[in-house]
């Protein structure tokens, strides 16, 4: 597979790229979800990134199934590529992305702006709810002694820019 992906990129093709949607999931994880819906009457269900949406088929019928997006997976890839950056993680196409959003119930998406992405892109407006940030900034924050600061993330390029940008210009 890597070899195929190296000779994809070599042609341009978006497929060096892409990802098919349940390419990262383990399907060793299906009969230990099964498993904890039999023993336990879930009401609800979170899982986390599209790709792992999969997860949402060894629930019985009746489980709320809410797909935390996290991230917009379809054609990701090219924003890093835009960016003149290597391709990390996962991207997919908006087919592949879809219908992992027609697994669940309700799409969450982070912000408005993913929201009505993902509702233009699955064309189910109601499904999607934007989470938002949920943090009260009408109250003042005392700063503390000395400049501090925490960014939670993972190293994927994108982040490591990010805190680096921060770092050098803001701090």
């Amino acid at each position: 597979p890597k070899l195929k992906r190296l000779l994809l990129r070599t042609v341009g093709s978006e497929a060096a790229y892409t990802w098919g949607l349940d390419d990262f999931y383990d399907p060793r994880l299906t009969p230990q979800i099964a498993a904890l819906c039999a023993r336990h009457a879930f009401d609800a269900a979170f899982v986390e990134y599209v790709y792992m949406s999969k997860a949402f088929d060894a629930m019985p019928p009746g489980i709320l199934k809410i797909l935390d997006t996290h991230d917009h997976f379809a054609l990701r890839h090219r924003t890093f590529l835009d960016a003149g950056l290597t391709p990390q993680w996962f991207s997919t196409s908006v087919a592949e992305e879809n219908a992992g959003f027609r697994r669940a119930d309700f799409i969450l998406a982070i912000q408005e702006r993913e929201a009505d992405v993902f509702a233009r892109q699955l064309g189910e407006a109601e499904r999607v709810v934007a989470v938002g940030h949920l943090l009260d900034v009408q109250e003042r924050i005392v700063p503390a002694t000395a400049p501090s600061a925490v960014f939670f993330g993972s190293s994927n390029p994108i982040n490591v820019d990010a805190a680096q940008y921060f770092i050098g210009s803001v701090l």
